[in-house]
């Protein structure tokens, strides 16, 4: 049974990546928590060395420029009171080390990073080399936080890149060096900041030798089949984008529970019924009733309800792309062509703004035209969703930027905090498990119109995808 669109877009759905874009907004105030659903009272401070992190680089990032790093300080301390209580936990709190158990974790996680910390603790953390050691002493332990914060200054979510350095006293008063690192994504709760996904590399004493364990935790993504309808319109620089043609129109459906997805792209000229117009081309559904309109016509014509919409135009699929240091793909064939200015090789390459939105918008190259035109926009989706992958990988504050970029230059009807769950999913979504395919038809001119009628191919698709979100074949 399909998920309700609240607890699908708190799973996430990773192939967004690039596509989430965000209205800023937070929740209210939170009611304090009643003495039956509290939390429960914090542990005694641990019997061992404290550890205080030394504050490096605090930055915010946000749609408006020139956040105050005052306004930054006092979240900076929390997130920083945080992660020092996790390594006291870990490391140097002797309390912890019974047994390699370590109670009270869940005062520091949230979702599902609280179970995955509970399996990886033992082994990126002391574990069961305690009982080769007598005490643990901090040496170095430093922090950089990074925040994604709204219009009004205030921080929604943090990166923190922690560095830790100890020496671990053994019996025989031996030293061994203990190194551990850590880039841990926060979110603000009504309890406070909690970790939501980590990513963390460690040098700890073993049995024989000091063992170098590496893990990490993504939001893991639950519920039903999500559907996402992602559009791109033809405006230009002064044009409103939301009333301006689709130019671009494809269904990314999630399930959730394989870890699959599906793109599945809709030419521009298929002739359709818009609800409250008649029979038309599909891509004149936004300049009719706004990508609204275009979500109701394709869930008459797919049957497929769609749970969020993502919208850009030129200009800001350009200034997008270039914000993100641009898209890396595979060029499948030769293009040439002087009315999207698309010229490329076949081959990898690394595509700029201007780049991609000729790539996206050649249909003389292509085969099968416009049917190829739509094809390539899903290779770009596609090719977004690797690259954030593979930039996430190599420094998780890359989540904040990609998030700032969606936030400044794609619309949406998701909140910035949806959008973020969104995007901590996109490590799960393996980009070699997506597939890509467009629906096609009978070319004909209606009224010295061209257009694409949609025949039995087009319907088994969309059944397909309907079922769960997965193409089979």
């Amino acid at each position: 049974m399909k998920a309700s669109r609240g607890a699908l877009i708190a799973a996430a759905a990773g192939i967004l990546a690039i596509l989430a874009g965000a209205f800023l907004l937070i929740p209210g105030p939170q009611p304090p928590p009643s003495p039956s659903t509290g939390p429960s009272p914090s542990p005694p401070p641990p019997a061992g060395p404290r550890v205080r992190f030394e504050l490096g680089r605090v930055r915010g990032l946000g749609p408006l420029d020139g956040v105050r790093p005052r306004q930054l300080r006092r979240p900076a301390r929390a997130v920083a009171r945080l992660v020092a209580g996790l390594y006291e936990l870990g490391f140097v709190d002797p309390s912890a080390w019974a047994g390699g158990r370590f109670p009270g974790i869940e005062r520091f996680f949230v979702g599902p990073a609280r179970e995955e910390a509970r399996r990886d603790l033992a082994r990126l953390t002391l574990g069961r080399a305690v009982r080769h050691l007598s005490a643990v002493e901090p040496r170095r332990a430093r922090l950089r936080v990074s925040f994604l914060v709204d219009r009004r200054g205030r921080p929604l979510s943090a990166v923190a890149s922690a560095r830790f350095a100890a020496t671990g006293l053994a019996e025989d008063g031996t030293e061994v060096p203990v190194r551990h690192q850590g880039d841990y994504t926060l979110r603000k709760t009504p309890r406070g900041w909690r970790i939501v996904a980590y990513d963390v590399r460690a040098r700890v004493p073993g049995d024989r030798q000091a063992r170098r364990p590496r893990a990490g935790s993504w939001p893991a993504l639950r519920g039903g089949p999500l559907f996402v309808l992602v559009i791109g319109t033809d405006a230009r620089p002064g044009w409103s984008i939301e009333r301006s043609r689709a130019d671009s129109i494809h269904i990314v459906g999630v399930n959730p529970a394989q870890r699959r997805a599906s793109i599945v792209g809709i030419p521009r000229d298929s002739l359709v019924q818009i609800p409250g117009a008649g029979l038309g081309r599909i891509n004149a559904a936004t300049t009719i009733g706004g990508p609204e309109l275009l979500v109701r016509t394709v869930e008459a014509l797919t049957g497929i309800r769609i749970d969020a919409w993502v919208l850009t135009g030129f200009d800001g699929f350009r200034r997008a792309v270039d914000s993100i240091g641009g898209i890396q793909l595979r060029i499948p064939y030769a293009m040439d062509d002087p009315f999207s200015r698309a010229s490329f090789r076949p081959g990898v390459t690394r595509l700029s703004g201007r780049e991609a939105l000729a790539f996206s918008r050649d249909r003389h190259d292509p085969p099968g035209g416009a049917v190829g035109r739509s094809l390539n926009q899903g290779r770009l989706i596609l090719a977004a969703l690797r690259g954030f992958r593979a930039d996430l990988r190599r420094d998780p504050r890359t989540l904040l930027r990609w998030a700032l970029v969606a936030a400044r230059f794609l619309r949406t009807d998701l909140s910035l905090r949806e959008a973020l769950d969104l995007l901590l999913a996109a490590p799960t979504i393996e980009p070699a498990r997506v597939r890509v395919r467009v629906v096609s038809g009978t070319g004909t001119t209606i009224g010295g119109a061209s257009v694409i009628r949609l025949g039995a191919e087009a319907t088994a698709t969309f059944r397909d995808l309907r079922d769960d979100a997965i193409l089979d074949g």
